[in-house]
């Protein structure tokens, strides 16, 4: 068995803590499932896209991956 990429690994189950988190609200919670879905969908895709920029704005020295 090869040995498992751990970047890899911390995106799959961050992913997975996502869906269940959203799934959770969508049932139980108040309000409507899609709106939900969609404000999980641009937080995480405004932090994978601004966290960069950010980074470089507070000149914060680059750090290597897990």
């Amino acid at each position: 068995m090869k040995r498992l990429e751990p970047n890899l690994l911390l995106a799959v189950t961050t992913g997975f803590a996502l869906v269940l988190v959203t799934l959770t609200a969508s049932v139980y919670g108040a309000g409507e499932p899609l709106r939900n879905l969609l404000l999980a969908v641009i937080c995480a895709g405004g932090f994978v896209l601004l966290n960069p920029i950010l980074m470089r704005t507070m000149k914060s020295p680059d750090r290597p991956p897990v």
